[in-house]
């Protein structure tokens, strides 16, 4: 790092966070055809990036990875936003995704996700911003009953 370089700081959930739709637990352990949710919580420190809420846009990328099955066809969507000046936590109503009943076959699966973040300062055109923030692995099973 340079002296006078920008530096920012985020954390995110250590695991991406998973909830049964149907309200049955363990949370990690879904029957299927049961739809369940999938969310993370990150939150923006430092001042350099306080003054930029304003012209950061973000997303939030899930992954899947079948550890006992073939690779799944289900993809799950992106989840995009844009930081709000004075807004320093963004959770569940900004990063949450929906998995629908039946998008994943019976198995075992680990899920994850990964946060990156857009500069759009106009008149500038978006690019990247180098801040990334990363989940570690969460196992799930999905099971026939």
């Amino acid at each position: 790092m340079v002296d006078g370089e920008q530096q920012g700081k985020i954390t995110i959930s250590e695991f991406v966070e998973v909830v049964d739709d149907t309200g049955f637990g363990p949370a990690n352990i879904i029957e299927v055809g049961d739809p369940f949710t999938v969310w993370v919580e990150f939150e923006l420190f430092t001042y350099e990036i306080h003054v930029l809420e304003d012209y950061l846009s973000y997303s939030v990328k899930y992954w899947l990875n079948a550890l006992d099955v073939p690779q799944p066809t289900y993809q799950i969507p992106t989840r995009s936003g844009a930081t709000v000046f004075g807004q320093h936590t963004y959770a569940q109503a900004v990063t949450e995704q929906k998995i629908p009943a039946s998008s994943l076959p019976a198995g075992i699966y680990q899920i994850g996700a990964v946060v990156t973040f857009a500069l759009n300062a106009p008149p500038l055109p978006q690019r990247r911003y180098p801040l990334t923030a990363f989940t570690q692995p969460r196992t799930i099973q999905i099971y026939e009953p």
